[in-house]
């Protein structure tokens, strides 16, 4: 038989409505209004309130997707029957520094925002979270990895960007649904193995950090398409050989304040649609570049480059129809077999030493497009 009391708690849950008729049966029963207090003694702490006439405006608001407070937020996930309805939980730049244990009673949450905090502690109990699929922590001064994620084995996204990580476990390679990763803006020095065993894997950003190579096996995320290391602290001379493996990858951001040596592995990235180049010692093009035929926009930097030109080759892409130059002061002149873009809309040449007789033999051979020196 289904006690008062449990009668009571189920309106009050159930919605506005409802709550305000829990409401009205608790008057002038104040044993059994404190007995329901007593249920709902978590959920009435996290909202800062003693009185339960509280809760049916907090229903509202969320039945409505009203904007809540933060406060609201954790008085939601205090109680185990409103925090299994929320599948999406935004508590970005919530002045956060933990989680709460009781995290685990979203059991059907899919998406958490807990961007711009200083979260410090992550409960155990977050790994009961199996449902969860998106979780950003961008901004958060994380000094660590928060390995206890890798046990949300069913991560499609995790954002990590614009913290203090170092290292990153070999757990990592738990997370074998991961599509999206972003470590950009963080300390890291080295990259395990374990990372290269992520093949569902389809964008990693890396800029901005101390690493120095990328994992010999780096070849094995066989679904990549977007991949950014740019702005590393410390100097790229080599990719790795498994690189031209990448046959899925569509857009490559990659810098060097080194001469990269094999930059022809770049050829067996057959789908490659948008390529920048971050060159400060590069010489040459190698002429695979010439065999990406689904390249669409090439933007280069040259800073220090000692390059003086483009190779031939370049007449080849015959889908491009953006080409950048940028800070490329050794740079004399252009191809003639830029004519043959016939699908080529911009070319912006800055910081360069074509002559302008050049420039203007180059404005000829590009009838259709816009160009800038």
């Amino acid at each position: 038989m289904v006690s008062t009391v449990d009668k009571i708690r189920q309106l009050l849950i159930n919605d506005e409505m409802n709550a305000k008729v829990a409401l009205q049966l608790l008057k002038g029963q104040p044993k059994l209004q404190l007995q329901v207090e007593k249920e709902f003694s978590q959920v009435l702490e996290a909202l800062g309130k003693k009185r339960l006439s509280s809760i049916p405006t907090l229903l509202r608001k969320f039945r409505n997707e009203e904007k809540l407070s933060t406060k609201e937020k954790m008085a939601l996930i205090a109680y185990p029957k409103l925090a299994e309805n929320i599948e999406v939980l935004d508590l970005a730049d919530a002045r956060l520094r933990a989680l709460p244990d009781c995290i685990h009673n979203l059991s059907n949450l899919k998406e958490l925002n807990l961007s711009i905090n200083k979260i410090g502690h992550f409960p155990s109990s977050i790994k009961k979270i199996q449902s969860l699929e998106k979780l950003y922590l961008d901004n958060n001064h994380l000094s660590f990895f928060p390995e206890i994620i890798t046990e949300n084995s069913n991560l499609l996204e995790l954002r990590l960007a614009t913290n203090k990580i170092s290292t990153l476990p070999a757990s990592i390679g738990k997370l074998q649904r991961l599509i999206y990763l972003d470590l950009s803006n963080n300390r890291l020095f080295q990259l395990p193995n374990e990372l290269t065993t992520l093949e569902e894997l389809e964008e990693l950003f890396l800029d901005n950090n101390k690493l120095k190579k990328l994992p010999q096996n780096i070849g094995n995320l066989s679904k990549l398409k977007m991949l950014n290391i740019w702005g590393w602290k410390h100097k790229l001379s080599a990719l790795p050989e498994s690189f031209q493996n990448l046959q899925n990858l569509e857009q490559l951001v990659l810098s060097s304040s080194e001469s990269i040596q094999n930059l022809a592995l770049l050829g067996g990235c057959r789908k490659l649609k948008i390529l920048n180049l971050g060159l400060s010692k590069t010489k040459d093009l190698p002429n695979e570049i010439g065999g990406l035929s689904q390249l669409m926009r090439l933007s280069i930097y040259g800073s220090e480059s000692p390059m003086t030109g483009l190779p031939d080759c370049i007449g080849n892409l015959r889908e491009l129809t953006s080409l950048y130059l940028y800070d490329n002061h050794n740079l004399k002149n252009l191809p003639e077999s830029l004519g043959n873009l016939s699908k080529l809309e911009l070319l912006i040449v800055v910081g360069h030493s074509i002559p302008k007789g050049r420039q203007k033999e180059i404005e000829k051979l590009l009838p259709h497009c816009t160009v800038k020196f």
